[in-house]
Protein backbone atom coordinates (compact mmCIF):
# COMPACT_ATOMS: atom_id res chain seq x y z
CA UNK A 1 0.00 0.00 0.00
CA UNK A 2 2.82 2.53 1.08
CA UNK A 3 4.28 1.81 -2.14
CA UNK A 4 1.37 2.51 -4.54
CA UNK A 5 1.17 5.60 -2.93
CA UNK A 6 4.50 6.01 -3.18
CA UNK A 7 4.37 5.48 -7.01
CA UNK A 8 1.44 7.43 -7.08
CA UNK A 9 2.93 10.16 -5.77
CA UNK A 10 6.43 10.03 -8.09
CA UNK A 11 4.08 9.86 -11.17
CA UNK A 12 2.17 13.32 -10.08
CA UNK A 13 5.56 14.53 -9.42
CA UNK A 14 6.97 14.03 -12.82
CA UNK A 15 3.65 15.27 -14.06
CA UNK A 16 3.47 18.07 -12.93
CA UNK A 17 7.47 19.16 -13.77
CA UNK A 18 6.49 17.72 -17.55
CA UNK A 19 3.41 20.23 -17.39
CA UNK A 20 5.16 22.91 -15.70
CA UNK A 21 8.25 22.77 -18.67
CA UNK A 22 5.71 22.42 -20.80
CA UNK A 23 3.51 25.47 -20.54
CA UNK A 24 6.14 27.78 -18.49
CA UNK A 25 6.59 30.93 -20.81
CA UNK A 26 5.62 29.90 -23.56
CA UNK A 27 2.09 29.80 -24.18
CA UNK A 28 -0.36 33.25 -24.52
CA UNK A 29 -3.10 33.82 -22.20
CA UNK A 30 -5.31 31.67 -24.46
CA UNK A 31 -3.65 28.35 -23.52
CA UNK A 32 -4.37 28.86 -19.62
CA UNK A 33 -8.60 29.57 -20.00
CA UNK A 34 -11.20 27.70 -18.80
CA UNK A 35 -11.28 25.29 -21.75
CA UNK A 36 -14.72 25.57 -23.39
CA UNK A 37 -16.37 23.81 -26.06
CA UNK A 38 -18.00 26.75 -27.73
CA UNK A 39 -14.07 28.41 -27.31
CA UNK A 40 -12.32 25.53 -29.00
CA UNK A 41 -15.16 25.56 -31.92
CA UNK A 42 -14.63 29.66 -32.75
CA UNK A 43 -10.65 28.15 -32.68
CA UNK A 44 -11.24 26.04 -35.17
CA UNK A 45 -13.61 28.09 -37.31
CA UNK A 46 -10.69 30.77 -37.38
CA UNK A 47 -8.20 28.08 -39.08
CA UNK A 48 -10.26 26.51 -41.17
CA UNK A 49 -9.28 28.37 -44.42
CA UNK A 50 -5.45 27.53 -43.42
CA UNK A 51 -6.03 24.03 -42.38
CA UNK A 52 -8.04 22.92 -45.41
CA UNK A 53 -5.07 25.11 -47.82
CA UNK A 54 -2.74 22.72 -45.89
CA UNK A 55 -4.22 19.67 -46.47
CA UNK A 56 -4.45 20.67 -49.94
CA UNK A 57 -1.03 21.22 -50.60
CA UNK A 58 -0.06 18.39 -49.11
CA UNK A 59 -2.63 16.47 -51.18
CA UNK A 60 -1.48 18.18 -54.59
CA UNK A 61 2.17 17.19 -53.59
CA UNK A 62 1.09 13.66 -52.68
CA UNK A 63 -0.58 12.90 -55.85
CA UNK A 64 2.13 14.61 -58.33
CA UNK A 65 4.54 11.97 -56.35
CA UNK A 66 2.05 9.51 -57.01
CA UNK A 67 1.99 10.90 -61.00
CA UNK A 68 5.38 10.83 -60.79
CA UNK A 69 6.16 7.10 -59.56
CA UNK A 70 3.35 6.24 -61.86
CA UNK A 71 4.94 7.60 -64.77
CA UNK A 72 8.40 6.60 -64.40
CA UNK A 73 6.93 2.93 -63.69
CA UNK A 74 5.13 3.22 -67.11
CA UNK A 75 7.88 4.80 -69.04
CA UNK A 76 10.22 1.39 -67.81
CA UNK A 77 7.75 -1.19 -67.89
CA UNK A 78 6.86 -0.20 -71.61
CA UNK A 79 9.88 -2.82 -72.46
CA UNK A 80 8.42 -5.68 -70.47
CA UNK A 81 6.09 -6.68 -73.36
CA UNK A 82 8.84 -7.00 -75.78
CA UNK A 83 11.08 -9.93 -74.17
CA UNK A 84 14.11 -7.84 -73.01
CA UNK A 85 12.27 -7.07 -69.32
CA UNK A 86 14.27 -8.73 -66.19
CA UNK A 87 13.62 -9.48 -63.02
CA UNK A 88 16.62 -6.91 -62.54
CA UNK A 89 15.50 -4.14 -64.90
CA UNK A 90 11.52 -4.50 -63.33
CA UNK A 91 13.25 -3.91 -59.88
CA UNK A 92 15.28 -1.05 -61.02
CA UNK A 93 12.08 0.53 -62.46
CA UNK A 94 10.34 0.19 -59.52
CA UNK A 95 13.21 1.08 -57.16
CA UNK A 96 13.46 4.22 -59.50
CA UNK A 97 9.78 4.97 -59.23
CA UNK A 98 10.33 5.25 -55.56
CA UNK A 99 12.60 7.27 -55.55
CA UNK A 100 11.23 9.66 -57.90
CA UNK A 101 8.10 9.98 -55.16
CA UNK A 102 10.40 10.23 -52.38
CA UNK A 103 11.17 14.24 -52.48
CA UNK A 104 7.52 14.24 -53.00
CA UNK A 105 6.32 12.22 -50.15
CA UNK A 106 8.92 14.24 -47.64
CA UNK A 107 7.50 18.06 -48.51
CA UNK A 108 3.92 16.28 -48.05
CA UNK A 109 4.72 15.32 -44.75
CA UNK A 110 6.34 18.54 -44.03
CA UNK A 111 3.24 20.93 -45.31
CA UNK A 112 1.20 18.26 -43.39
CA UNK A 113 2.43 18.68 -40.33
CA UNK A 114 1.59 21.95 -40.07
CA UNK A 115 -2.10 20.83 -39.43
CA UNK A 116 -0.85 19.94 -35.96
CA UNK A 117 1.72 23.13 -35.88
CA UNK A 118 -1.14 25.86 -36.68
CA UNK A 119 -3.23 24.81 -33.33
CA UNK A 120 0.09 25.04 -31.53
CA UNK A 121 1.42 28.25 -32.94
CA UNK A 122 -2.27 30.23 -32.54
CA UNK A 123 -2.16 28.93 -28.70
CA UNK A 124 1.73 29.93 -28.27
CA UNK A 125 0.57 33.86 -29.34
CA UNK A 126 -2.74 34.22 -29.27
CA UNK A 127 -3.32 34.97 -33.25
CA UNK A 128 -4.73 34.02 -35.64
CA UNK A 129 -2.64 31.80 -37.52
CA UNK A 130 -2.87 32.18 -41.69
CA UNK A 131 -1.60 30.42 -44.55
CA UNK A 132 1.08 32.66 -45.37
CA UNK A 133 2.11 32.84 -40.93
CA UNK A 134 1.94 29.03 -41.36
CA UNK A 135 4.57 28.50 -44.60
CA UNK A 136 6.73 31.33 -43.35
CA UNK A 137 6.83 29.37 -39.86
CA UNK A 138 7.99 25.84 -41.84
CA UNK A 139 10.28 27.52 -44.71
CA UNK A 140 12.26 29.39 -41.63
CA UNK A 141 13.75 26.38 -40.20
CA UNK A 142 12.76 23.70 -42.64
CA UNK A 143 16.03 21.27 -41.63
CA UNK A 144 14.73 21.97 -37.89
CA UNK A 145 11.34 20.26 -38.80
CA UNK A 146 13.18 17.71 -41.11
CA UNK A 147 15.67 16.28 -38.44
CA UNK A 148 13.07 16.39 -35.70
CA UNK A 149 10.53 14.45 -37.51
CA UNK A 150 13.25 11.99 -38.78
CA UNK A 151 14.08 11.29 -35.18
CA UNK A 152 10.48 11.37 -34.30
CA UNK A 153 9.42 8.91 -36.78
CA UNK A 154 12.74 6.15 -35.75
CA UNK A 155 11.87 6.53 -32.19
CA UNK A 156 8.28 5.94 -32.94
CA UNK A 157 9.49 2.68 -35.39
CA UNK A 158 11.82 1.25 -32.57
CA UNK A 159 8.85 1.70 -29.90
CA UNK A 160 6.68 -0.32 -32.07
CA UNK A 161 9.15 -2.96 -32.77
CA UNK A 162 10.29 -3.50 -29.06
CA UNK A 163 6.32 -3.93 -28.02
CA UNK A 164 2.99 -1.83 -29.46
CA UNK A 165 2.99 -0.04 -25.81
CA UNK A 166 5.76 2.18 -26.35
CA UNK A 167 5.37 3.07 -29.73
CA UNK A 168 1.62 3.83 -29.46
CA UNK A 169 2.89 6.00 -26.24
CA UNK A 170 5.41 7.67 -27.97
CA UNK A 171 3.22 8.65 -31.26
CA UNK A 172 0.55 9.82 -28.57
CA UNK A 173 2.95 12.96 -27.75
CA UNK A 174 3.20 14.29 -31.13
CA UNK A 175 1.19 17.08 -30.77
CA UNK A 176 3.81 18.20 -27.80
CA UNK A 177 6.84 17.71 -29.50
CA UNK A 178 4.95 19.44 -32.43
CA UNK A 179 4.33 22.20 -30.08
CA UNK A 180 8.17 22.64 -28.74
CA UNK A 181 9.67 22.02 -32.40
CA UNK A 182 7.34 24.96 -33.45
CA UNK A 183 7.33 27.26 -30.83
CA UNK A 184 10.56 26.96 -29.01
CA UNK A 185 14.28 26.37 -29.42
CA UNK A 186 14.44 23.81 -27.80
Amino acid sequence: MALCLMVQGLCHTVRGEIITRITSGMASPLAYEQPNLNKAWQAVLLHVPTIVLIWLVSAVLTGIGYGVSSLITLIGGGDAGQGTSSNAFTGGIALLSQLGQFPLGILASLVGILAIAVPAMYYSSGETITITAAFQSLLKRPWRYFLAGLLFSVVATVGFVACILPGIAISLVMPVFVNLIFTTDR
